[in-house]
């Protein structure tokens, strides 16, 4: 899957790069922290590259866009603004976050729901016990 994405991405670089070769330099360079992802990532299904390729393209493509609508007498090029490197890496990063902290803080909230779960059922076990008596309550051994 990631395999497809990933040559699917590459497509849309190369037809984006036969218009311009200026924006396949910076889709290229764009996704830089994507590659470093996949490379580094030991997940077979390599989760920290799509979280980190996926916010990557996400700030790329307005960036892509602005150049293609843009008319070649404004002199703009994307390579040359310093804000739209900001806002590529500065998304990589925000991938890189995701990526890194979601995990713990979902497995945080699901430990929390268990532990409330248990409580719950300790004290139905208790009001069990009242009800039916001691015997109703399996002892560990």
């Amino acid at each position: 899957m990631v395999w497809l994405i990933g040559s699917l991405g590459l497509f849309a670089a190369l037809a984006i790069g036969l218009g311009s070769p200026t924006l396949l330099v910076f889709m290229l360079i764009g996704f830089g922290p994507t590659v470093a992802a996949g490379l580094v990532d030991r997940d077979p299904e390599k989760h920290a590259a799509i979280a980190v390729g996926a916010m990557s393209l996400a700030a790329m493509i307005p960036k892509v866009l602005s150049q293609l609508t843009a008319p070649p007498s404004s002199g703009y090029t994307v390579l040359g603004d310093p804000f739209a490197w900001l806002f590529v890496y500065g998304a990589a990063a925000v991938g890189w976050a995701i990526h890194s902290f979601l995990p713990p803080l979902f497995q945080m909230v699901s430990d929390m729901r268990a532990e409330w779960m248990r409580r719950d059922l300790m004290e139905l076990q208790e009001s069990l016990a009242k009800e039916w008596g001691p015997e109703v309550i399996t002892k560990k051994k």
